[in-house]
């Protein structure tokens, strides 16, 4: 007997996993999704021009649940799950819980967590105006991150180095963090978790630029300076605080000499091409892992066969704020397999932030250094033109 499962909002490749275990996929979407949607991986697509409504979402569920059992509803979407976490504890649905939904959608109530349970050694502090800031500033000193507390993507994150900084952040502020600035190694870990038990597949290293985008990632990340056994133990402490117990995972950290550091930790797979990387370098699909899983009722603990080679994807940004007037790419770029295109010309974009990236690229390598290497000249090759006078 076949399994149901629904995903609210996403499209194809994270759901591609459970279709081809004889899932069948039900996808409450809306219509803006339609024409990135496979309709041959789904059973029903039920299209919500309300997405958002509580009442309407709910009774969509109640009724497909009623004709068809659902093992599983979920979403990969940060913006959707507490929708979804609350229609799944009122209809005793299979699901994420509200309690990890609601830590980590809620930095200042995460950290705090971890706070009370000693896995948190970072100064942070909720603020409200800009003197909250310098009085934080006042115990820790600069640099500090102020980010908003429901922030997804890199959002609203602003990096402070200076009094000038400081001075150029709004007087009035609501839900917000500050926190001191960790210097050290940034890294994501790919999990996925079922029951309690969580296996990670790969460790990620992140490359940022000067505006804390994320520029890019390489995986897999197997160096002596962290590994995947530290990163295990870590994470099954984490994950025990903050009640996951099941669903695929993207947790960011940085590390140093004298530590792990949380950044955030998200219900989902990484994104920007983290999951296809990790299919290419190491034939795992992890919404594979995850639907095996809930066919055995028990982790199913996936084989890592790594192929030799490196991955890295890396993301164009704008340099300033404005409508993209032009998009020069080159002709060739070494150990390219594929160019995506998020922004057209005619978009308005901003510098900053992870929604603003205009294209993606990926390459593959034996060598993780060459990579790492060229990471400078290969973004120099795209030019972007943007018109600032409507800015």
């Amino acid at each position: 007997m076949k399994k149901n499962v629904l995903f609210f909002s996403g499209a194809n490749y994270s759901h591609k996993g459970f279709y081809n275990n004889n899932y069948d996929i039900f996808l409450v979407t809306d219509d803006s999704q339609e024409a990135k949607l496979q309709d041959t991986i789904y059973k029903q697509i039920i299209f919500l021009p309300d997405f958002d409504d509580f009442e309407r979402a709910r009774s969509t569920i109640l009724t497909i649940n009623q004709d068809f059992p659902l093992s599983l509803v979920t979403t990969f979407s940060e913006k959707k799950q507490p929708l979804v976490s609350k229609i799944c504890d009122s209809l005793n649905l299979n699901g994420p819980s509200k309690t990890s939904v609601e830590l980590l959608n809620n930095k200042y109530l995460m950290r705090k967590k971890l706070e009370n349970k000693n896995l948190l050694e970072t100064k942070f502090s909720l603020v409200n105006c800009r003197d909250d800031i310098y009085r934080f500033i006042e115990y820790t000193d600069f640099p500090v991150v102020l980010k908003p507390i429901d922030g997804i993507g890199g959002e609203g994150i602003t990096l402070i180095e200076n009094e000038q900084n400081l001075n150029e952040v709004e007087e009035d502020i609501k839900n917000y963090i500050v926190e001191e600035f960790i210097q050290g190694k940034e890294f994501s870990i790919e999990a996925v978790g079922f029951k309690g038990e969580h296996q990670i597949f790969t460790i990620t290293e992140k490359i940022k630029d000067s505006k804390m985008n994320e520029i890019g990632h390489i995986i897999p990340y197997n160096q002596k300076f962290f590994c995947l056994e530290r990163a295990q133990e870590y994470i099954n402490t984490l994950f025990s605080i903050l009640a996951i117990d099941q669903g695929i995972t993207h947790t960011e950290i940085i590390v140093n000499e004298d530590g792990i550091y949380l950044v955030e930790s998200h219900l989902r797979m990484g994104g920007n091409h983290i999951g296809e990387m990790i299919e290419m370098t190491l034939g795992i699909n992890m919404s594979d892992i995850y639907a095996k899983s809930m066919i055995r009722g028990s982790l199913y603990r996936g084989k890592i066969e790594w192929n030799g080679t490196y991955a890295e994807v890396l993301s164009i940004f704008p340099n300033e704020s404005g409508v993209i007037e032009e998009i020069l790419a080159p002709e060739k770029i070494e150990n390219c397999n594929k160019i995506f295109y998020l922004k057209s010309v005619g978009d308005f974009v901003l510098n900053k932030g992870n929604s603003n990236r205009i294209l993606s690229f990926i390459k593959e390598s034996h060598s993780y250094n060459h990579l790492k290497a060229s990471v400078k000249s290969d973004i120099e090759k795209f030019r972007i033109k943007i018109d600032t006078k409507y800015v």
